[in-house]
C-alpha cells in the first residue's frame, strides 16, 4: 500500500457498482479536452474521480505522512429532451448524484478514513453535457517512505524489563 492510488483505485471500483453509470475513470480535465475533440469519446453518464490534496502531507512518524484529501466525483451526462417534451431539463442526473452521495458516505477508501460529503454544485460552461460535482472530505495516511511498501517489518523490544506470564489461573 501506499496512498491516494489506492484510496482512487477504492472509490473506482465502488462507483462500479451503480448500474447507471456507463464509464468510471479518473479525472484528467476530459471535458475541456472533448470540446476540443481532442479525447476518446466515453459512454455516458459517466463518473471521473479527481483528488486534491490543500494542504501539505504532515509527517507522523515511521515513514508516514497525513493529510486531508478532497475527492471529487465528477458526474458527466448527456441528456436533450424527456419523453414528457420538455427540453434540456435532465431530471435523471439529480438521482445519479444521490445514488452516488448515498453509497460513498461513510465508505471508508484504501489508506483513508470515511468520506463525508462536503459541496457539490453543477457546472454550466460545457455545451450539451451535465457536469455535476460531489465533493467529499477524508484524512489519508501515506505509507510511503514507511517501510511498509518494501515489505519491512520494523519491531523493536518494549523499553521496559516487564515480563507477561501466559499462566491461566483456576
Amino acid at each position: 500500500m501506499a496512498g491516494v492510488k489506492e484510496a482512487i483505485l477504492s472509490i473506482r471500483e465502488k462507483l462500479k457498482e451503480i448500474t447507471a453509470l456507463q464509464f468510471v475513470a479518473i479525472w484528467n480535465n476530459q471535458l475541456s479536452q472533448d470540446e476540443e475533440g481532442q479525447i476518446y469519446s466515453f459512454p455516458k453518464p459517466a463518473a471521473f474521480i479527481e483528488a486534491r490534496t490543500p494542504n501539505p502531507f504532515v509527517p507522523i512518524g515511521g515513514g508516514y505522512s497525513q493529510s486531508d484529501v478532497t475527492f471529487v466525483i465528477h458526474l458527466i451526462d448527456e441528456h436533450y429532451n424527456n419523453p414528457d417534451g420538455t427540453f434540456e431539463q435532465n431530471l435523471s442526473v439529480y438521482d445519479t448524484k444521490a445514488a452516488i452521495v448515498t453509497l460513498l458516505t461513510g465508505f471508508k477508501p484504501d489508506q483513508c478514513g470515511v468520506l463525508m460529503k462536503m459541496a457539490e454544485g453543477q457546472d454550466y460552461e460545457h455545451t450539451n453535457l451535465y457536469h455535476y460535482t460531489i465533493e467529499f472530505l477524508t484524512g489519508l495516511i501515506d505509507t510511503a517512505g514507511s517501510g511498509e511498501d518494501q515489505g519491512a517489518v520494523i519491531t523493536k523490544d518494549p523499553p521496559t524489563g516487564l515480563i507477561i506470564e501466559t499462566e491461566v489461573l483456576p
